[in-house]
């Protein structure tokens, strides 16, 4: 076995791939070209084999001899040090057999993945070339949706093919056994010379274990299997499946005969079969009396093939699909942060199910052919992974919103708990240009990176889709949450960030309703605003307009919470987190839930918990900090603040946190030194006085927080921090200054633990 770093030729070793009896394969990095390719390496004692060795060479030859999207591509191959070798394109994804393991695929992707099949063969066989060893294990499909033929390793090249009189097979020994028991031809089992015709049998092996799950010929032994491929016919696909078209299964059969000449006489006969024999795919596999779905995670589609730069169109068809199906279905639906996590992962639904707490997940794939979209979708039962549905959906390009809702509807009826009440209103989400939708889903894409880039880059093509289609209220929507994180993370004063994210917003509503702009503004009326009342209404407006609106029920919650309202608080986050059971956001609130309660020994539970499952998550990191302290562990807080402080690289509002920290332990004149010249916001400056006991500096500074609109401001009514500061006078007066209700202000603020 080859080591990473070592080299063949210009070629680095970088990890094993996989390991067979004709080779070892490794992904190996390319400085010339500055990529990433697969390269396959025959063993040593394989290369002292002259047999093997001419074999090893042959497939080289006959794949580089090939061009076809859906065929693996050869870039080099050599010797080196005694090893040979062939260099080719890195795939990702599975091959079909790993899939196959998971069950059968839906009939839109059998018929999808058997016409690039028939086209790769028939180029191979209009040069001359028969595969000789069609199965699962050499078909791989790629995590981008596309499909490649692989292992041409016992192909057999000839002038030209013979249909007719079948090839000479010249290059394989007479009466030797080529190929894989249970896909092989009645003329390989006789060890005849082969033509095009056999690799047509074998391919309907394959398409039978697509559309049933189950292998065509598998007996108890290898010679058993051979004589039912001689002389038998395998169960009837409708047995097995329910839903496949007949001409779909009669296509089966027909390359099934055990007579070549009864089969198609080329592939591309057989692909024009196909074309006009699968009638409709969209139709389900497995029709049953099974009770509703209750619950669905639907996976990020996989983008156009070959096309990372359109990876938008995917991503925006995904979250638009997970707000459709949850504004129309009962089925609580798992929200996008969530969900994402597996993006250009393969992952087992059965897995990625437990994780997520659902009975069904929903896969699928985006493909862009000549201006057309190409969407190809799956439910699978979570429990057995077993393909509940599938369907393929083809629209215009231009079409893209249309296709939306085509899909939305069919999962949401195959989930089979369509809601009560109004969908979603389609006039938030219908533009007037398709290249202004275009923009805006490039724009989310953006805004999702969660990085001040991110949202610079979203404003600016946000800005684009407006300027194509000004009626575009999404594109406004985008505009002010853009504003709401620049504001919230830092990176944009609060009084430029908020002002404008409130404009945005009410532009938005102005054009159409939708829960995004609700909850984009009450977010600005209950940070920057302090409009309590209006804030309440527009989180209400928001859950109504789409009641499986994960942020929304999130944003309302930790309103509630700065509210006192203790108990509404829990159960909106609560709901959050059954729609969003990753979020790390989600997850670190429910800590300051429990922080907020002066329930320290929970919150410091919460929050160990986060910083253990991902130490880059540095809010965790400070709240556990906080919380030990607030509990007077005081060293161990303080050495978890220390190390967040310097992974978030010394920034001001981590620094003031850790002179906060030191003050309440006691280490006053540190505190100080940290506190002298830092510019940090002025509640983080507040706290810090208040720690040290400098009342009339504490208030000073949150008079200068209110006045510049701090959002922290609205934490001042439960937020255990300022305690010391409660009862006197001038407090009561900043919370009228920030305009809390009397009966918020008179209320229980400080609950004792329970």
């Amino acid at each position: 076995m080859l080591t990473r770093g070592e080299k063949l030729g210009p070629y680095e070793i970088v990890a094993p791939l996989a390991s067979g009896g004709m080779g070892d394969v490794y992904r190996a990095h390319d400085p010339r070209l500055e990529r990433s390719v697969a390269i396959k390496v025959l063993p040593e004692r394989l290369a002292k084999d002259p047999e093997a060795a001419a074999r090893f060479a042959r497939e080289a030859r006959t794949v580089a001899a090939l061009s076809h999207p859906h065929i693996l591509a050869i870039h080099d191959f050599g010797l080196e040090g005694g090893l040979a070798y062939a260099v080719t394109e890195l795939l990702e994804g599975e091959t079909l057999r790993r899939r196959l393991d998971r069950g059968p695929l839906p009939l839109a992707l059998v018929r999808e993945n058997a016409l690039a099949i028939a086209a790769a063969l028939g180029a191979a066989h209009e040069k001359g070339i028969v595969h000789r060893d069609v199965k699962p294990e050499n078909v791989f499909l790629t995590r981008d949706g596309g499909l490649k033929i692989l292992d041409f390793g016992v192909a057999k090249a000839s002038e030209a093919p013979k249909p007719e009189k079948g090839a000479s097979g010249a290059d394989t020994e007479p009466g030797v056994l080529v190929g894989t028991i249970g896909y092989m031809s009645p003329e390989q089992v006789r060890c005849e010379p082969v033509d095009p015709r056999s690799d047509l049998f074998s391919f309907g092996c394959v398409l039978y274990e697509m559309i049933t799950g189950a292998r065509a010929f598998r007996k108890a032994t290898p010679a058993d299997t051979l004589a039912a491929i001689l002389n038998d016919e395998p169960p009837p696909i409708d047995r097995r499946a329910t839903g496949c078209p007949a001409e779909l299964a009669r296509l089966v059969e027909h390359c099934l005969r055990k007579e070549r000449e009864a089969r198609f006489q080329s592939a591309r006969d057989l692909a024009f079969a196909l074309e006009t024999a699968a009638g409709d795919t969209r139709a389900p596999r497995r029709e049953s009396r099974r009770p509703a779905i209750a619950s669905v995670a639907i996976l990020p589609f996989a983008g156009p093939e070959n096309e990372p730069a359109r990876e938008y169109l995917a991503d925006g068809l995904t979250e638009d699909l997970i707000n459709a199906v949850a504004s129309r279905a009962k089925a609580r639906v798992i929200a996008r942060s969530s969900v994402f996590r597996w993006k250009s992962a393969a992952a087992d639904p059965r897995e990625i199910g437990r994780e997520l707490g659902v009975s069904a997940v929903v896969t699928g794939r985006v493909a862009a052919r000549e201006g057309d979209l190409d969407v190809f979708a799956e439910l699978v039962d979570a429990e057995d992974g077993a393909q509940l549905w599938g369907g393929r959906f083809r629209r215009p390009a231009a079409d893209l919103l249309a296709l939306e809702e085509e899909i939305a509807d069919a999962i949401v009826r195959r989930i089979g708990a369509r809601a009560r009440g109004r969908s979603r209103p389609k006039a938030a989400r219908r533009p007037s240009a398709s290249e202004a939708y275009d923009l805006y889903l490039r724009g989310r894409f953006e805004w999702n990176r969660r990085t001040e880039d991110g949202f610079e880059k979203a404003l600016a093509l946000f800005d684009e889709a407006i300027r194509r289609d000004p009626g575009l209220a999404l594109a406004y929507a985008g505009i002010a949450d853009a504003y709401v994180f620049l504001g919230g993370y830092g990176h944009l004063a609060p009084e430029i960030a908020y002002p404008r994210s409130r404009a945005a917003a009410e532009k938005a509503l102005s054009i159409a309703s939708s829960a995004e702009a609700h909850n984009s503004l009450a977010s600005v009326l209950h940070r920057f605003a302090w409009d309590f009342a209006g804030a309440e209404r527009e989180f209400r407006l928001a859950l109504a307009d789409n009641p499986a609106h994960a942020t929304a029920h999130h944003w309302y919650g930790l309103f509630l919470l700065t509210m006192g309202r203790f108990d509404e608080a829990w159960e909106e986050i609560e709901r959050a987190s059954a729609l969003d059971p990753l979020s790390l956001v989600v997850r670190e609130d429910r800590g300051y839930f429990h922080h907020c309660r002066r329930d320290y020994a929970d919150a410091e539970r919460v929050f160990r918990g986060i910083a253990e499952s991902d130490p880059a998550f540095l809010p965790a990191r400070f709240d556990l900090g906080i919380a030990l302290v607030e509990r007077g562990d005081l060293a161990d807080g303080i050495s978890e603040i220390r190390g967040a402080v310097s992974a978030a690289g010394e920034r001001p509002r981590a620094v003031a946190t850790l002179a906060w920290a030191l003050a309440a332990a006691g280490e006053k004149d540190e505190a100080r030194a940290l506190l002298r010249g830092l510019a940090a916001p002025a509640f983080s400056v507040a706290l810090v006085h208040t720690a040290l006991g400098e009342t009339d500096a504490a208030f000073a500074e949150l008079g200068r927080a209110i006045d510049r609109r701090e959002d922290a401001a609205v934490s001042l009514l439960v937020n255990p921090r300022v305690d010391a500061l409660r009862g006197d006078s001038r407090f009561d007066a900043l919370l009228r200054r920030v305009g809390f209700p009397k009966r918020a202000r008179t209320a229980d603020s400080t609950p004792e633990r329970e």
